[in-house]
């Protein structure tokens, strides 16, 4: 588990489940629609670079994109920001 950025108590928690059964997942904070943190692990097929490279962009993302296990956070940045 890694966890990158900086929440504060008052930040929104959402997290993703890999698989149905809930084997492994991540937990990303949200403010103003804006990951400012997240705690990954590597088995669930993300990178600490991916999720450092989401909160740099300061980008807006929707929560169903971030729980969404299909979609994978490269998805989310725009092209001049993925890794």
């Amino acid at each position: 588990m890694e966890y990158s950025g900086l929440a504060t108590g008052s930040d929104e928690v959402v997290f993703s489940a890999v698989t149905r059964r809930a084997v492994s997942s991540s937990a990303f904070w949200l403010r103003d629609h804006r990951v400012i943190a997240g705690d990954e692990r590597p088995t669930c097929g993300m990178s600490t670079k991916q999720v450092q490279a989401l909160i740099r962009s300061r980008q807006d993302v929707t929560e169903s994109a971030l729980v969404d296990p299909d979609t994978p956070l490269d998805s989310l940045l725009s092209d001049n920001e993925s890794t």
